[in-house]
């Protein structure tokens, strides 16, 4: 995300809350499609979570995040 975010380089910490709260301040209050139906996007089930970083984490992101080792 540094990289490739110019406005972090000068003040990264600084610069990242300062974002984050801006961000806060236009909140989504659109639907979720999950599982065949709309929920709120405040009001997700709590399968939703562990359900999409199955999908759209690959094998890599799973073992090094797990600190699986490969055996030798």
């Amino acid at each position: 995300m540094y990289a490739t975010w110019p406005y972090l380089w000068t003040d990264p910490i600084g610069h990242l809350g300062e974002s984050v709260q801006v961000m806060a301040q236009y909140p989504w209050r659109g639907l979720v499609l999950f599982d065949g139906t709309l929920y709120p996007s405040t009001a997700l089930p709590a399968a939703y979570l562990p359900v999409l970083l199955a999908i759209q984490l690959t094998e890599p992101a799973w073992l090094s995040s797990s600190g699986a080792r490969s055996s030798q």
